[in-house]
């Protein structure tokens, strides 16, 4: 059993219908997640970590918030960890906490701030 053109063509079809509909779920179930919802204040956080002065550099990345702070000893981990924070890594001038899925919104909102 061979293919011929017209299946050939078919499951090509077959298959972009499928990926567009992949593409299109992923996207919805991204976003479950408003954009401004945080379960809480991010003032609190932005206070937590120093003041927005004290921030060098933030980002995410999956379910971490990564961040560079100008002096560590401004930071206030108990603080972080009561606003959520499931791990938190140290080093030097340089936090990564895990915050889950509001990691990026995390990031976003801190970076319009900067």
């Amino acid at each position: 059993m061979g293919f011929n053109n017209s299946s050939l063509v078919i499951m090509v079809v077959l298959i972009i219908i499928l990926l567009i509909g992949l593409i299109i779920y992923l996207s919805k179930r991204k976003s479950s997640i408003p954009k401004s919802f945080l379960p809480f204040e991010i003032a609190v956080l932005i206070k937590a970590l120093g003041e927005l002065d004290n921030i060098k550099e933030i980002d995410a990345k999956l379910s971490k918030v990564n961040v560079k702070v100008k002096d560590p000893l401004l930071v206030d981990i108990t603080t972080i960890k009561e606003l959520g924070a499931s791990g938190i890594i140290e080093k030097s001038n340089s936090y990564t906490f895990i915050f889950g899925n509001i990691s990026e919104i995390i990031s976003k909102e801190i970076n319009n701030l900067l």
